[in-house]
């Protein structure tokens, strides 16, 4: 139990330090306006992903433990989470990316415009986290708590490079190399994560085909839609109608088109009887 907990309390003081990394250089060379600026950005970004992490990784964690000593049923279980994880997280994605300006203005008024781009530099991650928090749930469930330590280790010179190389050229040059640095790492950490555990990298990335193939065709069609009656709205009606148009074309996508529907209806049936084993 101690070194379960000692491993799970080292492991969080270095994510928290590599979360913090590209602000503090941020904030020491270019100051209080740069890194409040980017520090909005971030928090708008990283938002939605924490809670949901945590609101979903609890009742995962829990059942993956509960099902460590049984592979096949501990593997059906996680890949129905992460699936249901993805096909949540996914659309932030795009959805960020493509409405940054309106999202910006919307939540924290008009004078934090140039805190715009650098939400859309940072939406990328989005995808990062929605691809490797789950990872942690399942190593963590596994017992596999010194491999967790060991990947955010071998994070951190990688992030210390990338935004010791983006700093010289500002908040847009800092979000540019920590986007850059979290998308050349995931692959190599989800393999990392999931070597020995019985699940395949290719489980994973079939896990991402369908929500991404429908938030690409749902962007695609939200932002002509955005480009055609987007002049003629106000700010919050416009923001509403994107994001109307968006969600219904991508639960159109997936649940109809690509037929997930009865992935999630099967994940939300599992949930009750996996936490009560």
């Amino acid at each position: 139990m101690l070194n379960f907990g000692g491993m799970m309390t080292l492991t969080g003081l270095v994510a928290a330090a590599n979360s913090s990394i590209d602000k503090l250089l941020l904030g020491r060379f270019w100051g209080a306006e740069a890194l409040g600026l980017y520090g909005r950005a971030y928090h708008l970004i990283w938002f939605p992903c924490d809670n949901l992490n945590v609101t979903v990784g609890e009742v995962a964690f829990a059942a993956l433990s509960r099902t460590k000593d049984d592979p096949a049923r501990c593997k059906r279980y996680f890949l129905q989470g992460y699936s249901l994880v993805v096909a949540l997280t996914l659309p932030l994605t795009a959805i960020c990316a493509l409405f940054a300006e309106d999202m910006i203005a919307v939540a924290l008024g008009p004078k934090w415009g140039a805190a715009a781009d650098l939400f859309r530099i940072l939406a990328p991650t989005i995808l990062v986290f929605a691809i490797s928090n789950p990872l942690g749930w399942l190593v963590n469930a596994l017992g596999l708590v010194k491999r967790s330590l060991m990947m955010s280790l071998a994070s951190t010179p990688l992030l210390i490079a990338g935004v010791a190389i983006g700093l010289p050229y500002g908040p847009k040059g800092v979000a540019a190399a920590y986007s850059a640095v979290m998308l050349a790492k995931v692959i190599p950490i989800a393999w990392w994560a999931l070597h020995g555990t019985g699940i395949r990298t290719s489980e994973i990335l079939l896990a991402l085909v369908h929500p991404l193939a429908a938030s690409i065709v749902a962007g695609g069609i939200a932002y002509a839609g955005h480009m055609i009656y987007g002049p003629s709205l106000p700010l919050v009606p416009r923001l509403l109608a994107d994001l109307v148009l968006f969600s219904g074309v991508y639960l159109t996508g997936l649940l109809c088109v690509a037929g997930q529907g009865s992935l999630y209806v099967d994940v939300l049936r599992t949930v009750k009887p996996a936490t009560s084993v």
